[in-house]
């Protein structure tokens, strides 16, 4: 599992399921959101 942020022509925040058997993905699952906010104000953390 693991959660990102990457930025192209937009700023997407996900997170991600692989499962891994030997050296073959056998399942993947993956959520995108696009969002300009940075991380923190994304979940909603605060100072």
């Amino acid at each position: 599992m693991a959660e990102y942020t990457y930025e192209g022509h937009h700023r997407y925040h996900g997170s991600v399921i692989a499962r891994v058997s030997g050296d073959t993905v056998v399942h993947w699952r993956e959520w995108q959101h696009v969002s300009e906010l940075d991380w923190d104000a994304f979940v909603g953390e605060k100072d």
